[in-house]
């Protein structure tokens, strides 16, 4: 009676498929399975392993007289896949956001890898003129090798971000030389964009410094999670100009005329003004139109102490500049009569 033990094998998809068994010598064999296989060796082989090669292999021996048969399993395992959902590069670094199967983990030979949850991952910090090799781990223990590079980014652009994580553009005037824009969260960069009126630097909290000149400047934020950008403005409006002509009241003997004025010079037309008197300016006055003239105060009597006036001169666009002038009391007086010595002279009558 020949005699028979098989044994079965467990691959991944790619891989070889090794039957082997162990039979009484001089016993013919015949090994049958799926996918129409059969051999008659005793360890056969079935290369480059396919789901559809998965299943119950039966191997017959007979000695021309008796026969004997032995079952086996072959089982053939998936490989996991990997796909890539982002990238984003810098002048020395890039970065890959990739989803895996379910329950695979991932290993790079670059960079640093991070699990975001929900079988998605991120490889960051990837040197720019290097490429990476993911490898993709499944419970079964099969693997699968990807390789990446900068060209990723060329294939993913970024899109617009939804949510507008820069915030509304902005308006601002002179002298201010530096703002706040929000700040970089959630692995977000601020960067310059390029012909700005001046340098300026905007660092990881929003705050931009250089706005030294009038014009549009623009900045980006980054986002590399989600593989979208964002573009702000920050406009700085120049301030109004203008100049100031105090005309104190003028004298006529020991008094003085009411005909002091006040007037602007140099102005917008479509400028408007606010005016009080004291040292600071009262934010509660209400800005009027500019007379075409420019007198703001006319008949202007002569004051009995100095008297400050502030000016506030406001554009369109809401910019302002102010300027103080002080008005000081004229001393009107008489000139002096001239005193003109007489000579008297006695003369006898003749």
């Amino acid at each position: 009676m020949p005699t028979v033990v098989a044994k079965g094998d467990t691959v991944c998809v790619g891989e070889t498929i090794q039957l082997s068994a162990t039979v009484s010598n001089g016993a013919s064999i015949s090994w049958t399975g799926p996918a129409n296989f059969s051999s008659v060796v005793a360890n056969p082989t079935r290369p480059n392993a396919q789901l559809t090669q998965a299943g119950t292999y039966i191997i017959k021996v007979t000695d021309g007289y008796c026969e004997q048969s032995d079952t086996v399993e072959v089982v053939v395992n998936e490989l996991p896949s990997l796909t890539v959902e982002s990238a984003q590069c810098s002048l020395t670094s890039y970065t890959v956001r990739v989803k895996v199967t379910g329950q695979s983990t991932l290993q790079s030979s670059l960079g640093a890898v991070t699990s975001e949850g929900n079988d998605t991952y991120l490889v960051s910090n990837i040197p720019i003129a290097q490429a990476a090799s993911l490898t993709v781990k499944s419970v079964s223990g099969c693997t699968f090798v990807k390789q990446v590079d900068r060209t990723l980014c060329d294939a993913n652009p970024p899109q617009q971000c939804v949510d507008n994580p820069a915030g509304p553009n902005v308006t601002m005037c002179e002298p201010t030389l530096i703002y706040i824009l929000p700040k970089a969260t959630n692995g977000r960069v601020w960067s310059v964009v390029g012909g700005n009126p001046s340098f300026t630097t905007i660092d990881s909290t929003g705050l931009v410094k250089g706005l030294n000149k009038t014009g549009a400047y623009k900045f980006v934020l980054t986002s590399p999670l989600e593989n979208c950008v964002d573009t702000v403005s920050i406009t700085r409006l120049a301030a109004p100009t203008f100049g100031i002509l105090l005309s104190p009241p003028t004298c006529v003997g020991d008094s003085a005329k009411k005909d002091g004025y006040l007037q602007i010079t140099g102005f917008e037309s479509t400028a408007t003004f606010g005016l009080t008197v004291g040292a600071t300016y009262d934010e509660t006055v209400v800005q009027q139109p500019i007379p075409a003239n420019g007198r703001l105060l006319e008949a202007i009597a002569n004051p009995t102490a100095a008297v400050t006036y502030v000016i506030r001169v406001m554009t369109v666009n809401g910019c302002f500049a102010e300027k103080k002038v002080v008005l000081q009391p004229v001393n009107c007086e008489c000139p002096e009569i001239p005193c003109v010595p007489l000579q008297m002279q006695r003369k006898r009558k003749k």
